[in-house]
């Protein structure tokens, strides 16, 4: 007879050679996906936003910037970064400016070109965007040009308060906006009713938050909505601290309506803040 140890030994042995090719078949498909899958994210720019906060993920207003630039645009414009996705990806920094390039890409395909071009291996491929014969380009800089017109930017740029502060859209729209000669949206400041933004002491007191406007890429302008209709690239309209109440035809004689041109713009999925 067997005894029942060895029996359990020869089983267990003979299940064991029975799921070797099972496991060296899962091994062998674990290694090909890691190996595969940052071929195909690298060929096809898909780099799914894994962040909970949705951190690489375009924007509605960059989307809706973007395709406004495109209605202006008659070429391309190209985004470059001057070191191998690699070194890119491998750099938090870095990774997080170049992912939102390429989903910029990815929502503008025909407009936004993304491109890695190693510098130090093939220095003469930005000699286009040299100044002159003596300037440097670092695999650190990041590249925006259109045409004959470009920028050319630092990581450094691309973050707020000491690297803590990201703010990678409003930096590359600011540059596509400048290489485009694009007009900027607007961003309004409403007076006519006793706004602190009606006086250059008003404006003055509030001029962080007007410099902080300025660098998210809107122009600023001045707006009198009982004398003057809303720009047609006003994207924001801000009211600070009204004294008095806007005019309404219920209000007035007047067939002017400041409350209906503000019903008019809103209906087009604009923006407005009003602080009291």
């Amino acid at each position: 007879s067997v005894c029942p140890a060895l029996r359990t030994v020869t089983y267990a042995s003979t299940s064991t050679v029975a799921l070797l090719p099972l496991t060296v078949g899962v091994i062998l498909v674990a290694l090909a996906v890691n190996l595969l899958l940052p071929l195909w994210q690298h060929t096809f720019a898909v780099y799914p936003d894994l962040t909970p906060e949705g951190l690489y993920t375009v924007t509605e207003r960059l989307s809706k910037e973007l395709q406004f630039v495109d209605e202006k645009l008659s070429g391309e414009v190209k985004i470059i970064f001057c070191a191998d996705p690699d070194m890119l990806c491998s750099n938090e920094l870095t990774r997080y400016i170049y992912y939102t390039a390429l989903q910029m890409e990815r929502v503008r395909p025909e407009s936004v070109k993304v491109s890695a071009i190693n510098v130090w291996q093939n220095p003469s491929a930005v000699d286009a965007y040299r100044i002159d014969s003596h300037s440097s380009i670092y695999q650190s800089n990041i590249i925006i040009a259109s045409g004959t017109e470009f920028r050319i930017y630092s990581p450094s740029a691309f973050y707020r308060w000491d690297n803590t502060g990201y703010y990678g859209e409003q930096v590359f729209l600011q540059g596509i906006l400048a290489v485009t000669q694009t007009e900027s949206p607007i961003c309004a400041l409403t007076v006519g009713h006793g706004e602190a933004f009606e006086t250059e002491e008003g404006r003055a007191q509030y001029s962080t938050l007007i410099s902080i406007i300025e660098s998210a890429g809107y122009e600023v302008q001045l707006l009198d909505l009982s004398r003057e209709e809303i720009p047609e690239n006003c994207r924001l309209i801000l009211t600070m601290d009204p004294q008095t109440d806007f005019l309404s035809s219920f209000m007035t004689d007047s067939s002017v309506s400041e409350i209906k041109r503000l019903d008019a713009y809103l209906a087009e999925d604009n923006a407005y803040m009003i602080f009291a």
